[in-house]
This record gives C-alpha cells, sequence and structure tokens, in this order.
C-alpha cells in the first residue's frame, strides 16, 4: 500500500518515524496504524510494558544460566 518492497522495509519505516517522534501503533495479528484516541495509545503503552516485562525475566533467567554453567 505505501509501495515498500517488503516486509522488512515497512518494519525499518515504522522504526525511523517512531525516532522521529511519531506516534504509530502495531497489532498482535501484525499490521500498524495510527491511534484514534488516547485509550489506543493507552492500551498499546501497557501491552509493550507488559511485553517488556516478560522479555526481561527471560533475559535474566538466561543470564543466570550462563553464569551457572561458568561455575
Amino acid at each position: 500500500m505505501l509501495g515498500h518492497k517488503g516486509v522488512r522495509e515497512l518494519q525499518k519505516q515504522i522504526a525511523s518515524e517512531r525516532r522521529n517522534g511519531s506516534v504509530i501503533l502495531s497489532c498482535l495479528e501484525g499490521g500498524y496504524y495510527l491511534p484514534a484516541s488516547e485509550f489506543e495509545i493507552r492500551e498499546f503503552v501497557s501491552t509493550l510494558e507488559n511485553r517488556a516485562e516478560n522479555t526481561l525475566i527471560a533475559i535474566e533467567s538466561a543470564k543466570r544460566a550462563l553464569a551457572d554453567s561458568k561455575e
């Protein structure tokens, strides 16, 4: 739709736009969209915070496993 040659090119453009301050949301089904309301932004932030928390937990357990394997 936007003329990108592939998904990766689109993802790079989205990342660039976000670095420049654009608020571009994404959904689990795949796809990007501009928020229609403050509620959508709040839901998006909450989802990303929860995902980030789970990612950090996974990183910490993997780091512990690496540290344990060196002993």
